[in-house]
């Protein structure tokens, strides 16, 4: 399972492929989102690419978004609260709306 809710809050778990053509989910599978993003691997840029690119997609704010690990690995684990948007993205399996 590429998530998991605890109290109102859902991590996911997310591997993250940077310096692609754009920034965008493409499936899930082996119990990770993946995740291509536009941004370098390098001091840090793919990561706040990654929560900008979610807070957008999701319509969560920036700061509710926590990158809890993987700060220099593809493998990532992100908390968030869990709303509306978000709810509809995990019943969708990982496709946005």
């Amino acid at each position: 399972m590429w998530y998991k809710i605890h109290n109102n809050q859902v991590e996911l778990f997310v591997l993250v492929k940077p310096n692609a053509k754009q920034s965008c989910i493409v499936s899930h599978s082996e119990g990770e989102l993946h995740i291509h993003l536009k941004a370098q691997a390098q001091e840090g840029e793919a990561n706040k690419a990654l929560i900008t690119f979610l807070s957008k997609s999701l319509k969560t704010p920036q700061k509710d978004i926590v990158l809890k690990r993987g700060e220099i690995s593809r493998h990532k684990v992100l908390q968030l609260p869990m709303s509306e948007k978000l709810r509809e993205f995990i019943d969708s399996e990982g496709k946005l709306l």
